[in-house]
């Protein structure tokens, strides 16, 4: 078949401006579009414990702002969109410098001054990241202890009574991505009444899968961008996890071999890339709720 000069001219052209096109609207979306967004995510989460009750809470978490000095306008959407939610604890999961330095990231102090308002009449809890660990944890602990905010250092528990008169646990790790090598079971606290109350873990890396003991009902972590940069579909190219089961974890809700369940949040911000595909940041609204009769004979192995 013979296909006229012009016809073949066309193509010649057509195509590569397409191609061209495509690359700079696929730009667009992952540079200006996706990082500035900012939905929320809501989970349910039975509790065993409240079975047969009428006790339910409200959490609400965020992870890995990654804030820069210029992001106060960004800072602020964030903590007001929380606010928003009006739940009966904030849970911050670290990674909230940007990089690996203070150069380049908003001030610790400044970064305590954005949370403060979580902490006004709310209780609030906080862990730290790797890149909170490159910066310093402990004049972050101590920062945000200054505004109200109970900074897990390293492990801890505290118990939480909400306004409806229930009762949460509400505990810290290190965080088992900086730490794998000296991470062990004695990281990660274990619920003293573990059937009186149910207790939520907070961990930076969800690579503290490994780890989390039966006593655990629900971890929240954050680190992984669930990918950052994803394929259609929200199917990440990399995670950042340095074990196998961790990365099976990596996005969303997940059973745990122990019991309870796991949450990774894809956060808010961005690392090494400024970039976010099919990957849009998040808010996480957690509902604490009394299981079925179903749900609290139902075991949650991998």
């Amino acid at each position: 078949m013979h296909v006229p000069a012009r016809s073949k001219k066309f193509w010649l052209i057509a195509i590569p401006l397409a191609g061209i096109l495509f690359a700079l609207a696929l730009f667009v979306r992952m540079y200006f579009y996706e990082p500035a967004q900012l939905e929320i995510t809501r989970i349910r989460v039975p509790v065993k414990q409240w079975a047969g009750t009428q006790k339910r809470a409200t959490l609400c978490a965020v992870g890995d702002v990654h804030w820069r000095p210029q992001d106060d306008a960004r800072a602020s959407e964030i903590v007001s969109a929380m606010l928003a939610q009006k739940p009966d604890a904030f849970l911050l999961l670290g990674d909230y410098v940007h990089g690996h330095s203070r150069k380049g990231s908003m001030s610790i102090e400044k970064i305590a001054e954005h949370f403060a308002p979580l902490a006004a009449g709310t209780p609030c809890f906080a862990v730290f990241g790797n890149h909170d660990a490159y910066v310093d944890r402990k004049a972050f602990a101590q920062a945000f202890e200054n505004v109200g905010i109970r900074a897990f250092y390293e492990d801890g528990i505290t118990v939480v009574k909400l306004r409806n008169g229930a009762e949460v646990a509400v505990g810290g790790t290190l965080d088992a991505h900086s730490y794998l090598e000296i991470f062990d079971e004695g990281c990660v606290p274990r619920n003293p009444q573990p059937e009186m109350r149910p207790f939520v873990l907070l961990s930076h890396s969800p690579d503290v899968v490994l780890w989390i003991n039966e006593t655990v009902d629900l971890t929240l972590c954050g680190h992984t961008h669930g990918g950052q940069i994803c394929l259609p579909g929200g199917n990440a190219i990399f995670t950042s996890t340095r074990t196998q089961l961790g990365r099976g974890c990596a996005r969303g809700l997940s059973d745990v071999r122990a019991g309870g369940k796991i949450f990774t949040t894809r956060g808010t911000g961005t690392s090494i890339l400024p970039f976010r595909l099919f990957c849009l940041p998040e808010i996480v609204v957690i509902e604490l709720v009394p299981a079925t009769k179903k749900e609290r004979g139902r075991s949650s192995p991998f």
